[in-house]
Order: C-alpha cells, then sequence, then structure tokens
C-alpha cells in the first residue's frame, strides 16, 4: 500500500492516491464466524484468530474487507471513546497492511447490542446524533493518514423508521412548513398501508428521505472536516430502490435516496440478494437479474459503483423455507450475478467470507470457504474473477443509462409499497421492469 485511494480521473473507479495505480475492489464482508450469531466481534475478539483468516483472505485473493464497528463497544457512553475497542482496530489496521487488504470500517451498528443513547430514534434522536458526531470526530481524526483505509461507510443498510416521537415532532413542522398547517388541521403519522397515489403518504414519504439526507449531512460534515482525504459512502439496503420494497408495504422503503444524496458521499453502495425468490428456479433467476440491473442503473453513474454486500447460499439447508441448495446452486447464482454487473460495477464484495455455522440465515452457507477456510466452487471462481478485474480494471464496457423514475412513477411506488409484479412480465415486452 502506498496512497489513499481516490476515484479516478474518469470516475470509473479508484486508483492509489499516491502511485495512480488502479484498484478494484474484490474482496468479503468480514466477520469472525467463529464468535457465534450475530457475530460479536469486538466482544470476543481473538487476535491470533483474525489474523489468521485475514492471512486466508489473502490466499483467496482478496484485496478489499468490509466489516462492522459496533456502538457498545467503541461508544458504550455518549461522547466517550472506549480506547480498548480502538486498541482492537489498531489491529485490524494491521493485519490489514500485512495481507495487502484494503478495509471499508462501517459506522457504529448494534449487532452486539443498542446503547441508551439510541433509544429515542439513532437517526433523528439528538443523543443518537451527537453520539455519531463525536464517533466521527475521532475515528476520522484519528486515522486521516492510514491508507489501509479504503473508505468510510457511515452505516450498514440504514432505513428511517416509520414512526418515533421525534419523527412526530418533525413531521408537524414539516407540514406547516409546507402547508401552512397540517391537512385539516391533521399531524397524524399516516398509516403503514398501501394507498396508491395518496398525497399524504406521499409526503410522508418524502419527509422521511429528508431525515435520511440530515443523518447523512450531519456525519458527513463531521468527516469532512476532521479529514479530508478518505472517501466515504453509504451500504445502502435494497429496499432503497422504490420498485421493490420489503413487505410491500409503505414503511419498506428505506429512505435513502441515492441521487438525493449524491452531492454528500463519494460513491455508491447497492447490496443485493435474490428477494424474488430462490434463483434455482429459471423464472426467478430472471426476475432477480432484472430487479438487480434496475437497482444498479438507479445509483448514481456520474462516478463508481461498488456491489459492497452480495451472495447466495450452497451446501447445505438454511431452514424450512430455505432448503438443501448445492455448491453448483450457489455458483450458478454468483456467477449470473457476476456476469451481469461487470461493466456497470467497479467494485464487488461477497457476503461472508466464511460459512458460519451457528447463523440463522444465508450467511450459515453463502461464504467463499467453510467455516474450516477449505475453498467452496464459488470461492474458486471468484479468486479467478478477482484476478481477471484486476488486471483487466474492471472496464466498465456495458451502457450504463441512468435510470429515473418520473415523479408520478415515482410516488405510485412509494405509496403503493412497491411493484415487484413487474419483474415478472413477458420478457419480449421489455428488458427491465421500469427501462
Amino acid at each position: 500500500m502506498q496512497g489513499i485511494i481516490q476515484i479516478n480521473g474518469e470516475k470509473t473507479g479508484f486508483a492509489d492516491g499516491a502511485s495512480g495505480k488502479a484498484y478494484v475492489p474484490v474482496g468479503v464482508n468480514y466477520y469472525d464466524h467463529e464468535t457465534g450469531w450475530a457475530p460479536q466481534i469486538w466482544k470476543m475478539f481473538d487476535e491470533d484468530r483474525v489474523k489468521r483468516q485475514f492471512e486466508a483472505m489473502k490466499e483467496q485473493g482478496m484485496n478489499a474487507a468490509r466489516f462492522f464497528m459496533a456502538s457498545t463497544a467503541f461508544m458504550p457512553k455518549k461522547n466517550k471513546i472506549d480506547m480498548a475497542a480502538v486498541e482492537k482496530f489498531d489491529k485490524f489496521i494491521e493485519f490489514a497492511h500485512e495481507a495487502e487488504i484494503r478495509l471499508i470500517p462501517t459506522g457504529p451498528d448494534h449487532w452486539e447490542g443498542v446503547p441508551d443513547y439510541c433509544s429515542a430514534d439513532m437517526y433523528c434522536g439528538s443523543e443518537a446524533l451527537e453520539a455519531l458526531c463525536a464517533y466521527w470526530e475521532f475515528m476520522a481524526g484519528r486515522y486521516k493518514s492510514e491508507p489501509a483505509i479504503f473508505a468510510w461507510d457511515l452505516r450498514n443498510e440504514p432505513m428511517i423508521a416509520w414512526d418515533s416521537g421525534p419523527m412526530r415532532e418533525g413531521w408537524r413542522n414539516y407540514l406547516k412548513e409546507k402547508y401552512g398547517n397540517g391537512p385539516n388541521g391533521d399531524f397524524l403519522v399516516p398509516e403503514d398501508a398501501p394507498k396508491e397515489n395518496d398525497s399524504r403518504l406521499y409526503d410522508y414519504q418524502i419527509y422521511r428521505e429528508k431525515l435520511a439526507y440530515a443523518w447523512t449531512k450531519t456525519q458527513t460534515d463531521v468527516i469532512r472536516k476532521a479529514n479530508d482525504g478518505h472517501l466515504v459512502t453509504i451500504g445502502y439496503i435494497q429496499w432503497s430502490f422504490p420498485g421493490v420494497l420489503a413487505g410491500g408495504k409503505p414503511s419498506g422503503y428505506s429512505a435513502f435516496r441515492p441521487s438525493a444524496l449524491s452531492k454528500l458521499v463519494d460513491f455508491d453502495c447497492p447490496h443485493f440478494y435474490p428477494t424474488l425468490g430462490d434463483p434455482a428456479d429459471p423464472q426467478k433467476k430472471r426476475a432477480n437479474l432484472k430487479y438487480l440491473c434496475d437497482w444498479v442503473l438507479y445509483c448514481d453513474l456520474s462516478r463508481p459503483v461498488v456491489l459492497e454486500e452480495f451472495g447466495w447460499y450452497g451446501g447445505g439447508e438454511i431452514n424450512e423455507h430455505q432448503p438443501y441448495r448445492t455448491h453448483e446452486d450457489q455458483l450458478d447464482w454468483n456467477r449470473a450475478l457476476m456476469e451481469e454487473t461487470i461493466g456497470l460495477c467497479s467494485g464487488w464484495l461477497n457476503w461472508p467470507f466464511a460459512d458460519t455455522p451457528s447463523s440463522t440465515d444465508i450467511s450459515k452457507f453463502s461464504g467463499l470457504v467453510t467455516s474450516d477456510f477449505r475453498p467452496k466452487p464459488w470461492g474458486e471462481a471468484f479468486s479467478e474473477y478477482a484476478k481477471k478485474l484486476c488486471r483487466d480494471h474492471a472496464p466498465q464496457k456495458k451502457e450504463r443509462g441512468q435510470l429515473v423514475f418520473p415523479e408520478a412513477e415515482f410516488c405510485r411506488l412509494l405509496t403503493r409499497g412497491g411493484d415487484a409484479d413487474m419483474y415478472y412480465l413477458c420478457e419480449s415486452n421489455r428488458n427491465s421492469a421500469f427501462g
């Protein structure tokens, strides 16, 4: 490692800020899979084990690793950094240098518990925002010259809540500012139920987006002031794309719209899983691939897009709803995903690095390697992709037409709860559900 990673001059990818050498992030979402589920990265930190896992990632050809910070580890009390956790983070930095792996640390998350100062609302509660500012001022400032850090990720898959005390007060103010009063004097939060093209429900979705913008700007302002060198991004959950929303409900929209936040973050990081159904079914596979492409093209294409989380499982059964899938099933879907996004994306991070036996979701069998580090067919294929993409600098050859929704369609989707059925339209009618 020489310099801090920057966006290249063409804004199609990344480069080392000192050498100018192209950098294509091809790696994993990392946690120590031997600490249970949810992984206790910091509470159960084992230096020798983590070092060994970084060495294994290097052997697999990975050059990037994203991992989660924990609020209760780094800031158990508001505005007080725990230096014991910082010392563990320094070990991550050390191992990253040894393995030549660049890091994407997320903002403080809650796998290891929720601190008291986040109880009101972790996105618009004043105590939570104050704590985030203190955290970023310390972390961004302390590591401002550290080349092992590729980018700061503000948070893993943020979603604005549907209702909370702080949100109700802001909603009242929003209506007063827009209308001079609530419609018919009514300031109640709309019901979380589909009501297509309902103007009040749409107002509330736009209000939620404003909260997402304020949350993002509060943090990026602090980071830029303490550290103007590192890149900043957000790990967008796929419910940030309005075409398919969690549960088919208005609250299923995350309220983090990439185009609205493009001036605050440096590049976009969509996450994607085949939520339209098991891709072992050919029709569902096609629908999921259409959905994937629309989501990528909905991001801000004026700069790189990194597929920061993706994956599928193979080699076991997850539960009664996710039956046994073979290693070949995992390989088939992930290979299709890569072929669909090479030329559109500038980086890829598999979820996770290693199979996690105690997991209750696809993490159980979605690793590149088994829990005892034996390479899986998908892991071997991804290593080959890594070599090729880094050699060819992940050229963007496919047409990257920005997907933009007319406001009428955007309103329809946000008030309806998405429209996943459109991805099953006859393929002869359209190539993309909304394109």
